[in-house]
This record gives C-alpha cells, sequence and structure tokens, in this order.
C-alpha cells in the first residue's frame, strides 16, 4: 500500500514518525499529514496540521517522544506539540533554531541538527518550557542526528559525519569528523557501524 500527501508539490512527504497508529509526515509547505495506519495495508488520511500563527511553514522533519512530536521547521525552529489523544494535535512550545533540519529525543533532551549553526541541546523536563542548555560547532551544515551509546554522530553536508561526545549533556565535545566522499545527508550509528545517506551512494 502507499500514501500520496495530497497538496504536497509532487506528493514529496520528506520524514515520518508514528505514535498509537497514528503516523505524522512532514511535507514542507503543505503541513503535516496524519494518517491512520492501524491496518498498514490499508492506510487511511485523517487531517492535516500547521502553525496557524506561520505563513512560511517548512515542516522538514518529524520525531515522536513520550507523545510529543518535535516538528523541524527551518529558520521558524522546532515546534513541540502535544499528541496524547490520537488523531489530535495541540502547540505547546516552539524552540528557537536558526535552521532545524531535524531533530532526536532521548531521556530528558531533544539534539537539534540546526544547519550552519551546529547543534542544539535541549532539556526537555519540561515541556512546557524546553530549555536550550548547550549549543556546538560542527564541521559542516548539520543535517541530521544519530545517537549510540554517549556519542552523537551527525550528518554535516559537504564536510561528512561529526561525532560528538554528550556524556554531558551540558557540555558537548566534538571528537573527530570523517569527510565522506559525497553529501552526507542523514546517519544511523549503532556500537561499532555508522551508515551515512551521502547523496549518491550510501
Amino acid at each position: 500500500s502507499s500514501y500520496l500527501g495530497m497538496g504536497c508539490d509532487w506528493g514529496r512527504m520528506y520524514a515520518w514518525s508514528v505514535h498509537q497508529n497514528v503516523a505524522y509526515g512532514s511535507g514542507r509547505e503543505c503541513g503535516v499529514h496524519m494518517v491512520d495506519v492501524s491496518d498498514p495495508s490499508d492506510p487511511h488520511f485523517l487531517n492535516t496540521y500547521s502553525d496557524p500563527s506561520m505563513e512560511d511553514l517548512r515542516y522538514e522533519h518529524s520525531e515522536v517522544h513520550r507523545s510529543k512530536l518535535y516538528l523541524s521547521r527551518h529558520q521558524q525552529g522546532v515546534e513541540v506539540l502535544d499528541i496524547s489523544q490520537a488523531g489530535a494535535i495541540t502547540q505547546i512550545a516552539v524552540i528557537p533554531a536558526e535552521n532545524a533540519w531535524s531533530s532526536l529525543a532521548f531521556d530528558d533532551y531533544l539534539y537539534i541538527a540546526d544547519g550552519a549553526a551546529g547543534i542544539k541541546i535541549v532539556s526537555l523536563e519540561n515541556t512546557l518550557e524546553p530549555i536550550v542548555i548547550a549549543s556546538l560547532a560542527t564541521s559542516g551544515t548539520a543535517k541530521d542526528l544519530s545517537l549510540s551509546g554517549s556519542y552523537l554522530f551527525v550528518a554535516v553536508g559537504a564536510a561528512g559525519v561529526d561525532m560528538i561526545d554528550v556524556s554531558n549533556p551540558q557540555a558537548p565535545l566534538f571528537r573527530d569528523n570523517y569527510n565522506t566522499t559525497g553529501y552526507a545527508s542523514r546517519v544511523s550509528a549503532n556500537e561499532s557501524r555508522v551508515a551515512v545517506s551521502d547523496w549518491d551512494d550510501v
């Protein structure tokens, strides 16, 4: 089965997250699409969402953590939404950013890939008032994030992949960089491997 993002340029959806059988798809200017995936062979469109206070939406990436949806919106920051009620969305906060491409939530922290500004680390102890507790420059434009143990791997475009020690989230430390042959736009890591979407190859 498949789902076409109606109203989006060329039907493009840029990232998906799932919570309680509802998939949330980021479609840049066409907002966030909510799709019932309780039967994966027959997905059903439920509704769309977009921040009513913004004309320039730019929804790039979605991340679900503890019944909250974190939406990366480039220069509009990261929007925090309560999705505890299936199919319903309530905005509870917006985290400022220079160019938020993606985010990754783990425990009480949200890591933001903030483009040329590097990474931001946000405390989620109070999701109504998330606080940026640290930031760190990266070797290139921060696009995507993956966490393995205490190491955060950051896809940094033409500069490849950075490895950052976040064992103390309030004081992240740059550890190393591997410059890939292409343009690192997505990254996924485990305890022994790092896979990189490098534009023309992996």
